[in-house]
């Protein structure tokens, strides 16, 4: 970490607890979100409950995920569109790009059999993602498959 983004977080910290200590319920608000925002520029977060059926809940502070009721598969690997691909439900692209966005990865060098598409973005994720594209120097590799999931030829 920086000795500027240190400084920044430290002050933020300050005025986090100086609104706490007096009750401002909105300022710890804004101060907190403002903190995790220098912090982690694209946070997004999921939340799962171990050994239901249902689909998880997922927070998405800044609207990159469509909301999901089901997790059927939409991308079948080995199948005629996808051949020695993955298959991709809902929450697996969610998980992927949440990887994706968390590490500033540039995916342009990704094999198309391995990629989500933005199936599961709002117009919001996907900016976010042709950001990435377009920024980011931090190439993911060609067989990037950060779920480990089975590829089925």
């Amino acid at each position: 970490m920086t000795t500027a983004l240190a400084e920044k977080l430290r002050l933020i910290g300050k005025s986090l607890t100086h609104a706490a200590e007096s009750g401002d319920i909105a300022a710890v608000a804004k101060w907190a979100t403002r903190a995790l925002e220098l912090a982690a520029p694209k946070p997004t977060a999921r939340i799962s409950v171990s050994g239901t059926a249902a689909p998880v809940a997922i927070v998405d502070m800044f609207g990159f995920f469509k909301p999901f009721e089901s997790d059927t598969p939409y991308l079948v690997g080995g199948s005629p569109a996808n051949p020695d691909g993955v298959t991709f439900t809902p929450s697996n692209a969610i998980d992927w790009w949440q990887r994706v966005f968390a590490e500033g990865l540039n995916v342009s060098h990704v094999r198309s059999t391995l990629l989500p598409g933005s199936f599961v973005l709002t117009p919001a994720g996907l900016a976010a993602a042709r950001e990435l594209a377009v920024e980011s120097t931090v190439f993911a590799p060609e067989d990037f498959n950060p779920l480990g999931l089975e590829i089925v030829p």
